[in-house]
């Protein structure tokens, strides 16, 4: 492969990475204005979740489905297909809607990002990209929380004159700018992909094939997430001398900052890296969680947090390690979306039942046990089936 040919792939996985912080951006802007919209519309702040977490259901629900549809149809295809949706329901909710209108338009856009969260890890997996394969799947890793940074971020920045529905239209724009470019997409790349991802691996693929483990992980992660940082805001109001209120709003950053400082590292390794960081990333990760509640220092929140970003980027990385073909990989980047979609209505829930029936402390420990599992489980797919490793090359 020439320079010229391998540089049109490159932009290419620019393009999709792109199209993946726009959904991103969309997952997460709700959330700046949930009080706005809970008064405006006069509906409570569960609806207003629900508004968030319309999207997720339809990765806990039907993301194990779409992978062999996905691949028949072509990861090209699809990615266009997500980003029209998805690019749809951005420019619908800048319009003034009823609640029940944007639930509809929120299951709209639903439809497009499960087929993201399918596709895009997929192409990465099977693009003609050498060893900046493991490195797009590590930036995959940072696709949601750099998204729910910046639509914050975008919130903060608007006049204070303005409704919801402007700052949609003005989040709308950035959308369509991030998402616009996946159109441009060539077939014939996609052909290729997804006819290599229909081909039968040398043995009969059975789901007790599929290395689960690293699926598991990954839903682990995200309980590790969503438990911790959706009540982040609570425990800086209850101790401000803990986190100095307004540092709280930079613990969730350490997230991306992982996920880029896995990335840089996994360009300069090989073979097992990814797990063997995932691995780390999770104990590192368990050592923080058991401190952070403990001590008076707020630096183990700081660790806890880009030791999620690395875990999360890792683990992903781990399925071009673990799998054994094209169509392995798929379908258990499919199990990771949906066991992470899972995850994501159990986190938050979870962490407050513990809360109310326990402490922060108590919080610290479980999230500690979390971590402690996910990195059992990732350890467990390194030495299960030693002879994967490697397989699919990078």
């Amino acid at each position: 492969m020439n320079r010229r040919s391998f540089r049109a792939p490159l932009w290419e996985a620019g393009f999709v990475l792109a199209f993946g912080y726009a959904t991103g951006v969309e997952l997460g802007k709700i959330a700046p204005f949930a009080g706005e919209i809970a008064a405006n519309a006069g509906v409570g702040l569960g609806f207003v979740g629900f508004l968030t977490s319309a999207l997720t259901l339809f990765v806990a629900l039907f993301a194990g489905f779409v992978a062999r549809p996905v691949a028949r149809y072509g990861l090209a295809r699809v990615l266009k297909l997500s980003a029209l949706l998805i690019l749809s329901g951005a420019v619908m909710l800048a319009l003034p809607l009823a609640p029940y209108m944007m639930m509809a338009v929120r299951v709209f856009e639903g439809a497009g990002y499960v087929l993201a969260a399918v596709a895009a890890p997929a192409w990465f997996a099977g693009a003609p990209i050498g060893r900046a394969r493991p490195v797009f799947m590590a930036l995959w890793g940072s696709v949601v929380p750099l998204g729910f940074a910046a639509s914050a971020a975008m919130a903060a920045m608007l006049p204070a004159a303005w409704s919801p529905t402007d700052g949609f239209a003005a989040m709308a724009a950035v959308v369509a700018a991030l998402s616009l470019p996946v159109l441009v997409l060539p077939h014939r790349d996609a052909e290729r992909q997804g006819s290599a991802l229909e081909t039968p691996p040398p043995s009969p693929l059975r789901l007790s094939d599929l290395p689960w483990g690293i699926a598991v992980a990954f839903g682990l992660y995200v309980i590790l997430s969503m438990g911790f940082f959706s009540f982040l805001p609570l425990y800086d109001a209850q101790n401000p001398a803990h986190i100095g209120g307004l540092r709280a709003g930079f613990v969730p950053l350490m997230v991306p900052v992982g996920n880029f400082f896995t990335a840089w590292l996994l360009a300069r390794l090989k073979g097992d890296a990814a797990i063997v960081m995932a691995a780390s990333g999770f104990a590192l990760a368990a050592l923080s969680a058991g401190l952070m509640f403990q001590m008076a220092s707020p630096v183990p929140m700081y660790a806890y947090a880009f030791c999620a970003g690395v875990s999360a980027s890792a683990t992903l990385s781990a399925v071009l390690v673990v799998s054994r073909s094209s169509a392995a990989s798929t379908r258990l980047l499919a199990a990771l979306a949906q066991f992470g979609g899972i995850a994501a209505f159990l986190g938050a829930p979870v962490s407050g039942m513990i809360l109310e029936r326990g402490s922060w402390q108590a919080m610290g420990m479980t999230l500690a046990l979390v971590a402690l599992c996910a990195g059992g489980c990732v350890l467990r797919e390194r030495y299960r089936a030693p002879r994967h490793l490697g397989e699919t090359g990078y």
